[in-house]
């Protein structure tokens, strides 16, 4: 269960002050603002979003309980990690099959409009710039669907551990590690 790993205040940083709703309606507000939606089934499948669903009244809700989602395998630990390649902030290609048997390498999926990814930021770049030396390789692979607004964050958060942008339109390196 992931639910240790994020920090306690995530879920207020992430919906709005103003908002007046608890319960179910700010779950509701904060799926739609996200616009991901992340479900585990038992067997440890996990199931992918299959469209984009209307929360804020009772039909996309219905919808929602009756949805049939196509259960997808999901990497354990242990398994290789997918083959990708994607072009750098910088312009270069970062290719993971470079590092295999060279470096441990750290893939860590965010984006900036993500509060329980931000807050991790710091965690990360102390993991980066405490083992860099010793052979780990710390790979961002950003979800943002703004290039401007993530270059913006790595300099202004001064990220020095490689970022790659990856284009929502293809998504082909978060879907071959089961991320949605």
């Amino acid at each position: 269960m992931f639910w240790p790993m994020i920090p306690r205040n995530w879920f207020q940083q992430a919906v709005p002050k103003q908002t007046k709703r608890d319960g179910l309606n700010c779950m509701i507000y904060l799926l739609r603002r996200l616009k991901f939606v992340f479900l585990v089934s038992r067997s440890g499948k996990r199931w992918s979003k299959v469209d984009t669903i209307d929360l804020t009244n009772k039909k996309g809700l219905r919808y929602l309980t009756e949805l049939k989602m196509e259960e997808r395998p999901t990497l354990s630990l242990g398994d290789i990690a997918p083959e990708f390649e994607a072009k750098q902030l910088d312009g270069s290609t970062f290719r993971l099959a470079d590092y295999r048997g060279e470096k441990a390498v750290l893939i860590d999926f965010w984006a900036t409009w993500c509060p329980p990814c931000v807050d991790e930021i710091p965690t990360i770049k102390r993991i980066a710039d405490t083992y860099r030396d010793q052979g780990l390789e710390v790979v961002g692979v950003s979800l943002d669907r703004d290039e401007k607004a993530l270059r913006d964050f790595v300099k202004r958060e001064k990220l020095s551990y490689v970022q790659v942008f990856e284009k929502e339109k293809t998504r082909a390196i978060t879907k071959s590690y089961g991320i949605w």
